[in-house]
């Protein structure tokens, strides 16, 4: 198992951020979705 730091940059607004996660071999794990309000020079 690894572990992988995503750098992203997003523009201001509200969005939808979706992960999934399955076994190499096709079995569905899970989904998590998050909805996030970005504003101007607020970290996350």
């Amino acid at each position: 198992m690894a572990e992988i730091d995503f750098d992203y940059s997003i523009p201001i607004g509200r969005h939808k951020i979706k992960m999934y996660k399955t076994h190499s071999f096709g079995t569905h794990i899970g989904i998590s979705e998050v909805e996030i309000d970005v504003t101007e020079n607020i970290p996350l």
